[in-house]
């Protein structure tokens, strides 16, 4: 027993404290990890507003309305999901501009550069459809 807990401190000190990073981390390197945790609460969000959303021209409102008054925590989820696309939007800028700051855009990686300007066209437009569905 006493060597398990010697082994499981040995690796959380490895991983939480003596942890080899690179010199020039700064916080600007943990964007990419919110746009994808942001993305993943949209994702979620999105469904789950999909399941009592309908999509017709008589009843689209009527649907969004039942979701903000009748569905348990409807309100919360809306607007969480509404908000959640402002503020999603803004930590993927800052990241585009990090990436420019540090002038990713420049060889080795410009193929990695150029599929993140697509996908970044790609969100927008997702993001413009789902503005006027309703």
């Amino acid at each position: 027993m006493r060597l398990i807990n010697k082994n499981i401190n040995m690796v959380l000190t490895n991983h939480l404290i003596n942890y080899p990073v690179p010199s020039n981390l700064t916080y600007f390197y943990s964007f990419g990890f919110l746009a994808g945790i942001t993305l993943s609460v949209q994702l979620i969000s999105g469904v789950a507003l999909a399941m009592h959303y309908t999509p017709h021209v008589d009843y689209a409102f009527h649907s969004v309305e039942h979701i903000m008054r009748d569905v348990r925590g409807g309100w919360f989820l809306r607007y969480s999901h509404a908000n959640g696309a402002s503020i999603f939007f803004a930590i993927l800028y800052i990241h585009v501009l990090r990436g420019m700051y540090y002038k990713s855009y420049r060889w080795p990686k410009q193929l990695l550069w150029v599929s993140g300007v697509a996908i970044l066209f790609l969100l927008m437009g997702t993001a413009f459809l789902g503005y006027v569905l309703p």
